[in-house]
């Protein structure tokens, strides 16, 4: 899909060469971009300039679009921490539970240059009232000085997300990129300090940041003490940094780890995981970051702050919205059914909830289009049902 001004704009550049025959006029499926000299014509805003117009999109998909001519609109937030100026509205609707990521590429400003784009991903009913998940300027997906955008996060079916894209400087044309963050990682497995296998299944279900990194190395000697604080911080909601150390003597790195303050897995680093995860030998420190089914959806290179890896972490670790349960009577018992992209779920009953007291079920449910289904024969008593994580 394209979306762009339309013939009418083609009618404004005829005119305009009549008046200005230094301007230079380059149609692209429709879409008029002017220049001379700083010249740009007056375009009529995108169809989604506005928060209230944002185009409905849906799972993966790719658009190509121009936000020459867009706007600002009042009470909008910075995306990316950039005012807003140009901005485009997408609503979305994820149609996997899955990490994603959004990504701008074939940028083209009017000018010839490139198009440095921020985007930002919101949940909210107004643009004066949005919640931001997510938002990048310029992508630290291991590539210095890069002016697209890409921004990573997890989402669910259910729920909408608003999408905006915005751009510095210029307008001009880009493509809007949504996928799933990047592919799963082969098993992988180290060797702790004291010589015991770590596996790569141990982490499963968990967002992982695995830092490689050594006791020489300076940059990543002073960011320890930010990786400690979030991994006390964010450990709670299913999170783990995993240090594989680049050092020759295991003993060295127990001695440091044993002076430190250091709460996370630490392990000996070697070539068969550092080319599964990083895809060769690797610099330290280097970061990558993985998703509760293990894909690889990051690599970040050098030290940094607290706030800039919990801004990378906590986007993977949005809850779910809430899961409806079904209920339905029938001849010779209940049937329960929730949706199968929410796993890990058990039933517990209760017969009175004015006590409280809820009580587990053990029977395993079937996997049937696209939901999970129970049957509880009449022998329960329970009147009441929900859904609990162990």
């Amino acid at each position: 899909m394209f979306y762009g001004p339309g013939l009418a704009h083609h009618k404004l550049a005829m005119t305009l060469i009549g008046l200005q025959h230094r301007a230079l006029v380059a149609l692209f499926y429709g879409v008029v971009f002017i220049s001379s000299l700083g010249l740009r014509a007056n375009a009529a805003p995108p169809a989604n300039d506005h928060f209230t117009n944002a185009i409905s999109i849906a799972g993966i998909i790719s658009v190509s679009a121009t936000n020459v001519g867009a706007t600002a609109e009042l009470g909008e937030p910075a995306h990316a921490d950039v005012p807003a100026a140009r901005s485009m509205w997408w609503k979305w609707s994820p149609t996997l539970a899955a990490t994603y990521s959004i990504v701008t590429t074939n940028n083209l400003a009017t000018n010839g240059l490139k198009l440095d784009t921020t985007l930002a991903v919101y949940t909210g009913n107004s643009v004066s009232k949005l919640t931001r998940v997510v938002a990048n300027d310029d992508t630290d997906f291991g590539e210095f000085g890069a002016t697209w955008s890409r921004a990573v996060f997890r989402a669910y079916p259910g729920e909408t997300l608003f999408i905006a894209v915005d751009s510095i400087d210029a307008s001009g044309s880009f493509r809007l990129n949504i996928n799933l963050a990047g592919p799963i990682a082969q098993p992988w497995q180290a060797t702790n300090l004291f010589g015991e296998p770590l596996l790569s299944s141990t982490f499963i279900g968990q967002v992982v940041m695995v830092d490689f990194w050594e006791t020489i190395c300076g940059a990543c000697v002073e960011e320890l003490p930010d990786l400690i604080r979030v991994q006390n911080a964010l450990r709670p909601r299913g999170f783990t940094f995993v240090g594989l150390s680049g050092d020759h003597d295991p003993v060295v790195v127990r001695d440091y780890v044993g002076d430190s303050s250091i709460n996370y897995p630490i392990a000996m680093k070697n070539s068969a995981v550092e080319t599964i995860l990083a895809g060769g030998p690797v610099g330290y420190p280097t970061k990558i970051l993985l998703d509760p089914e293990g894909r690889i959806v990051g690599r970040y290179l050098g030290g940094h702050p607290e706030a800039y890896y919990r801004s990378l972490i906590e986007p993977l670790l949005r809850p779910s919205p809430p899961v409806r349960l079904s209920v339905v009577r029938a001849q010779g018992g209940v049937r329960l059914s929730w949706p199968g992209w929410q796993s890990g779920y058990r039933i517990e009953t209760s017969s009175d909830l004015s006590g409280r007291l809820w009580s587990s079920n053990d029977i395993r449910p079937t996997i049937s289009n696209s939901q999970y289904n129970l049957t509880l024969s009449n022998s329960h008593a329970a009147q009441f049902f929900r859904l609990a994580k162990p």
